[in-house]
């Protein structure tokens, strides 16, 4: 949703929390971890599978070699 502009991240976050019941958004999800280490572990996950459901989304990858967050 965020790669394609569908929604901002905040946005997102919101939906995922107050719509789904979720305590904490995708993408916060994501900025706590690490980009880096989350598009390492899809990255081994892809691998292991070869799975296109678990290859890192585009976004992703641009964000962790540009070594920013994605909000």
């Amino acid at each position: 949703m965020l790669g394609a502009g569908y929604a901002g991240a905040d946005a997102i976050d919101a939906a995922m929390t107050l719509g789904c019941g979720y305590p904490t958004g995708p993408i916060a999800d994501l900025d706590r971890l690490g980009l880096d280490r989350a598009v390492a572990v899809l990255r081994a996950l892809y691998e292991e599978t070869r799975e296109p459901a678990f290859a890192p989304a585009p976004l992703l990858e641009e964000h962790v070699t540009a070594g920013r967050p994605l909000r």
